[in-house]
């Protein structure tokens, strides 16, 4: 996900006040973390 989209998104719930940065940055690392999961697992099972 492109920076931009990452920091609308974010924008646009802490304004509804879903969220707070903290929580935000928390979320988007998680993201990360389960899309490296993805790859790295798909990698395995073709290798």
């Amino acid at each position: 996900m492109r920076t931009e989209t990452k920091t609308a998104i974010g924008e646009y719930l802490e304004e509804a006040g879903l969220l707070n940065e903290q929580k935000i940055n928390i979320i988007l690392a998680n993201i990360h973390k389960i899309n490296r999961a993805s790859v790295n697992s798909l990698y395995s099972r073709a290798a």
